[in-house]
């Protein structure tokens, strides 16, 4: 999946009223985070000037047959592939470059 992303200063969200903050010079990971896990994979052909890279969408299951990227989640992209569980989530805040709202599994 090709990614980009706004830097730190830019004014973002539907009315504009949240400002990007972030010391995160250049990501290398994208954090999928989902209600019970997180899973990391490695940003690929990021361009720090253009603000863009490519990542693909990891194949996993927390249960047999539910697969853990399936509807709307979380996507970050982080500096480090940091452990965290559903109880110490709020330690990868200072990692995230970038966050979205991701939507996967579903015919548009």
């Amino acid at each position: 999946m090709f990614l980009k992303w706004d830097g730190p200063g830019q004014v973002v969200g539907p009315n504009n009223s949240y400002v990007i903050s972030t010391y995160v010079q250049g990501p290398k990971f994208a954090a999928w985070v989902s209600q019970p896990n997180v899973t990391y994979s490695p940003l690929l052909n990021v361009s720090l000037e253009q603000k863009t890279g490519y990542a693909i969408q990891p194949n996993v299951s927390t249960w047999e047959n539910d697969p853990a990227i399936n509807g709307t989640m979380f996507l970050a992209l982080t500096d480090v592939d940091l452990y965290v569980t559903p109880y110490n989530l709020t330690m990868i805040n200072p990692h995230v470059a970038a966050l979205a709202v991701y939507r996967a599994g579903y015919p548009v």
